[in-house]
């Protein structure tokens, strides 16, 4: 990632952190707090889908599920600063082809559908090509399926800590 990149990113974490939201959030350090999730986007990483997510795994998180629209306007503002990059989001149809679900979730809710598809997609797997996994497409960063050995950033989400820092 270039400087300014790491500089913006910082930025924003700091100032979300102290803006914060709804409640108090505790995240990691490099971490960007939002409801009650923490968010880690991967500039360095340019990984397969799941590598990306095995990636996600080893930080106690998993790649990106959005729960709604208000989350999305939040990593959509978060991602317009760092134009022309590609993020792997853990929506997928690796299990049933067509039904796209949220990678990662255990129990995922029955209410939660919520997709911003860009103009074309979901795309439908044909005889030469499989588009099991979901990437945000640069520039309007709008939900684009794509064959899951691309090479894209991975977000991941994990559940944040209410607790307060100590200071002193």
């Amino acid at each position: 990632m270039c400087f300014l990149q790491k500089l913006l990113l910082c930025s924003l974490v700091g100032f979300l952190s102290v803006l914060g939201t709804h409640g108090y959030t505790s995240c990691p350090d490099g971490w960007i707090p939002y409801g009650s999730s923490c968010y880690f986007f991967g500039f360095d990483q340019r990984l397969p889908f799941m590598s990306a997510q095995h990636l996600c795994i080893q930080y106690g998180a998993n790649l990106v599920d959005v729960g709604g629209g208000r989350e999305w306007n939040f990593l959509n503002g978060l991602l317009r600063h760092f134009a022309g990059s590609t993020w792997w989001i853990g929506l997928n149809d690796l299990e049933v082809e067509g039904k796209f679900e949220w990678i990662g979730l255990e129990n995922p809710p029955t209410n939660n559908t919520f997709t911003d598809w860009a103009k074309g997609s979901p795309a439908l797997a044909n005889s030469t090509s499989d588009h099991d996994c979901v990437f945000l497409h640069p520039g309007d960063y709008t939900m684009t399926n794509v064959g899951c050995t691309s090479y894209f950033q991975p977000i991941c989400k994990k559940s944040g800590s209410g607790e307060q820092p100590v200071f002193g």
